[in-house]
């Protein structure tokens, strides 16, 4: 059973910058165009210039650069949160590119910590900790599926 951000939650991500940019760089262009119509406006000369990009020339524009920042968002999402792959043997880990496995029989508790996914093993040590973005009260259920401790919060959880 795979914990993290989902194929879905990232198409979320991916779409909504592309749709913010396509809309808010014509936004913008009118704004420049506004702006750049007193007299005494600083900078009035490259604020006339981005006024009068054609409306539907800066969406097309808006919406290439939405696309290369909503992939740059999602990488970067992807990247700093970690992806817990649960099975009943073992714990794999997946944070900023690196995989790491941890033993069920080394675990002495599972628990969140904010949003923070904390592993800790017998000997009382942190073993696993990052931000896990999960569905509400699905990362406890999945992992007391799996036979792993699980505590609602860290108190007791470290011997």
């Amino acid at each position: 059973m795979r914990l993290g951000l989902s194929t879905g939650d990232l198409a979320v991500l991916f779409i909504a910058v592309v749709i913010g940019c396509a809309v808010a760089l014509p936004v913008l262009t009118w704004l420049a165009e506004v702006a750049a119509e007193p007299y005494w406006m600083p900078l009035r000369g490259p604020l006339q210039s981005i006024g009068s990009l054609n409306p539907v020339l800066s969406m097309v524009v808006g919406a290439g650069a939405g696309v290369f920042l909503g992939l740059a968002t999602a990488q970067k999402a992807l990247r700093d949160t970690v992806r817990l792959t649960v099975t009943r043997e073992a714990l794999t880990v997946e944070k900023s590119g690196a995989t790491s496995h941890v033993s069920r029989a080394d675990v002495a508790a599972v628990f969140l910590e904010g949003k923070q996914l904390v592993v800790v093993d017998r000997a009382a040590r942190e073993v696993v900790r990052g931000p896990l973005e999960s569905k509400p009260g699905r990362t406890g259920t999945v992992l007391r599926e799996y036979g792993y401790p699980w505590r609602e919060s860290d108190a007791g959880a470290r011997p």
